[in-house]
């Protein structure tokens, strides 16, 4: 019965992943090739698409979601070192008071 079990749940997590294969835009190699900044742009803006090679699925392309900032984060304390009574401060005078560095670009 433990094999059933295992079996089973290989066949939700094939479905899961067929089902994303066939919801997404399919795009060949040649497709990627010739029209790469387009489909980067579009994955950015937030299409998902599966790359074929000779017919076959072989690589999705997603956007990647960006990752949370920490919540500790000096960054969230503007609030409380804000005086509305001053004039306002550049992005380097600003890291230069939070991080004790200026803006690294």
């Amino acid at each position: 019965m433990h094999v059933a079990l295992r079996k089973r749940r290989v066949d939700e997590v094939e479905v899961k992943v067929k089902l994303h294969l066939v919801a997404a835009k399919r795009i060949t190699m040649l497709d990627l090739r010739r029209r790469a900044e387009a489909i980067v742009r579009a994955v950015q803006g937030g299409q998902r698409m599966v790359l074929t090679y000779r017919g076959r699925p072989v690589m999705r392309l997603e956007p990647v979601e960006p990752a949370p900032a920490p919540s500790d984060d000096d960054f969230y304390k503007l609030p409380e070192l804000a005086d509305r009574r001053g004039s306002g401060l550049t992005n380097e005078q600003i890291d230069k008071i939070l991080y004790g560095t200026p803006d690294v670009r």
